[in-house]
């Protein structure tokens, strides 16, 4: 007879804490190793359509942020750019969460995240256009069409919600770190959704990717149940972004050109068939 599927993942987490133990005592082996140690955890578990690469993340206004340890974006839409193995470029509107890994998760590590609005990502705008189904959905109501097709080509900011679009939602992860009730408060703040200690506790707010007044922290996991409510609310924030995707379209052509006619010269013989 087959493990139980919870005990499988307890298990993971036992065996991810053993090895990130090993890796840490090896002063050499500190730098990147802690976010290879959680991406080969991860990675499997975000299914065909996304992926998580170290990376930055780029908008159509020529925003950008700073580099962040995983970026889990949609892989169908050809949405990032190698720039070599260890760097690489993704468009705002791919994104559906980030992750940032610690060995020791502190509190001046959340303050950092909160003080920089998140390697300012607070400053990045995601542009959308309606889909055929939400036109379908809102043709009794033209007035509230067009008003939400205007705020979806105005910008929605990747830090905040519009109606189906969630925010972009951000985990911060140690192997070890703060105490639980510490890292609650810190989830009152924009940006900071998800705070996980591998083998203590994973906290997150209710409305994972939509802002809720007021914001409401919740305990998910604790102990080895921890990971297993990590990779939830990772999953979570995956579906909130396809869901999203049934009603809205990224406004692809903001990072290359406005389409126009082709001159006469090349249009009139392609009209007679020349």
């Amino acid at each position: 007879m087959g493990m139980p599927y919870r005990d499988a993942l307890r298990l993971l987490s036992q065996r991810l804490l053993n090895t990130s133990s090993s890796a840490f005592g090896h002063p050499s082996a500190k730098g990147d190793r802690k976010e290879d140690l959680l991406q080969k955890f991860l990675l499997p578990r975000l299914g065909a359509s996304f992926d998580g690469k170290k990376g930055e993340i780029v908008d159509s206004d020529g925003e950008s942020t700073g580099e962040f340890d995983v970026v889990v974006y949609d892989r169908r839409v050809g949405s990032c750019i190698e720039q070599d193995s260890d760097r690489h470029l993704v468009r705002a509107e791919s994104v559906a969460a980030i992750l940032e890994v610690k060995s020791y998760l502190e509190g001046r590590d959340l303050d950092e995240a909160f003080g920089s609005g998140c390697k300012k990502l607070v400053r990045l705008s995601r542009y959308y256009e309606p889909t055929a189904l939400l036109k379908f959905i809102m043709v009794g109501d033209k007035a509230k069409f067009e008003a939400a097709t205007q705020n979806m080509k105005a910008g929605v900011r990747a830090l905040s919600s519009f109606e189906s679009v969630p925010a972009v939602v951000g985990f911060y992860v140690g192997f070890d770190g703060i105490s639980k009730e510490a890292a609650s408060t810190y989830l009152l703040r924009p940006g900071i959704d998800v705070v996980s200690v591998i083998g203590k506790y994973t906290i997150a707010k209710r409305g994972l990717g939509f802002a809720t007044n007021p914001t409401e922290p919740l305990l998910w996991g604790e102990g080895d149940d921890s990971l297993a409510a990590l990779a939830f609310l990772l999953e979570k924030a995956q579906n909130e972004y396809l869901d999203a995707w049934k009603f809205v379209d990224a406004h692809w052509r903001r990072y290359f050109w406005a389409p126009k006619p082709l001159p006469p010269e090349v249009a009139k013989p392609i009209a007679q068939g020349a």
